[in-house]
């Protein structure tokens, strides 16, 4: 999936000018996370084998998902990348063998000073969206506020499960365009709030 990403992306100085790749995933912010936890998984793995063949394949692999994120030009994959490997870093700590973590540093930074200034750019992007509301922050925000809306209507069960595309068109009025108005919460507590109530946000 990582791969099929690399191929088919070219990566702007904004968001909203790069050509962003979702790899297999339904999404560009859904392919980023799924190959921050393969990083993550196959770091882990790399400490296990003892195989040198199998070493060098997953040493490619992880390559593959770190190049597969910045390939998203996902915002939210980018700060998850930053943590996984800073937690890994702190886990790893006092553990000798710490190659595979090296390594994946070694290629994070390739990947960054290959792509600099694209990256850089996009990074500076983060705060001023979240701030101001702009670029595809602006759109979350109006998708939560629908959220809420669905929300105070059905406070106990909300509007049931899978629900929240099939009631954003009459929520969403006003608030988005009608192209976004088939989309999930963009927030995982704001579509369970909205889907099911306190109830199931209290089981959650």
């Amino acid at each position: 999936s990582a791969g099929f990403a690399i191929q088919s992306v070219s990566s702007g100085e904004a968001v909203a000018e790069s050509i962003r790749s979702s790899g297999l995933a339904g999404g560009q912010n859904e392919a980023g996370r799924y190959f921050v936890v393969a990083l993550v998984f196959i770091s882990y793995l790399r400490s296990t084998t003892k195989s040198k063949i199998v070493s060098t394949v997953l040493l490619i692999c992880m390559g593959l998902t770190v190049l597969g994120v910045f390939m998203t030009v996902s915002r939210t994959a980018l700060l998850l990348l930053l943590t996984a490997v800073g937690l890994l870093i702190i886990l790893q700590a006092n553990k000798r063998n710490n190659l595979q973590l090296t390594i994946a540093i070694i290629l994070i930074l390739i990947i960054v000073f290959v792509f600099a200034d694209n990256i850089l750019s996009i990074m500076r992007t983060i705060l001023p969206s979240i701030q101001q509301g702009e670029d595809t922050m602006g759109i979350r925000y109006n998708l939560w506020t629908a959220g809420w809306h669905m929300w105070l209507d059905h406070p106990l069960q909300g509007v049931g499960i899978g629900q929240f595309p099939i009631n954003l068109p009459y929520y969403g009025q006003g608030l988005l365009s009608s192209q976004y108005l088939k989309l999930g919460a963009h927030n995982m507590y704001v579509q369970l709030l909205a889907e099911t109530g306190m109830v199931g946000l209290f089981l959650f």
